[in-house]
């Protein structure tokens, strides 16, 4: 997963104006299409919920999911290509963005999992 300008720009400024960022809650949203920098393409279904128990110890400038995330019951057949975090359950900010590497057709009715371990977010993937 790759961090958003608006991330990027909150960190550095925690970083040299002596401040924070802290997101006890973040939304893990699906999306039909690249992401861009705004969360473009989002597929209409609720985002779900991540504490901060869903991650694991951060290391090597990542961490992943340490817990299933589930989109259960899907209103709508959709392929997901993309994945997005937001500080908000609706609107709010754009955090991070990371594509599928393999993307996946959901019929309607039906749920997307992604298991323990397989959403990570990093910093400076290079």
């Amino acid at each position: 997963m790759k961090m958003s300008s608006y991330l990027a720009n909150e960190v550095l400024s925690a970083v040299t104006k002596g401040g924070s960022v802290t997101y006890p809650q973040l939304y893990i949203s699906i999306h039909s299409a690249d992401t861009g920098d705004t969360g473009a393409n989002e597929i209409a279904e609720a985002r779900q919920l991540l504490t901060t128990t869903d991650w694991g110890t951060v290391a090597v400038k990542q961490v992943s999911t340490v817990n299933a995330v589930e989109f259960s019951n899907m209103t709508v057949e959709s392929t997901v290509t993309h994945i997005g975090l937001w500080d908000s359950l609706t609107g709010g900010n754009f955090l991070w963005s990371g594509d599928l590497s393999n993307p996946k057709t959901v019929p309607t009715g039906e749920t997307l999992r992604f298991d323990a371990g397989n959403i990570t977010a990093e910093i400076d993937p290079a």
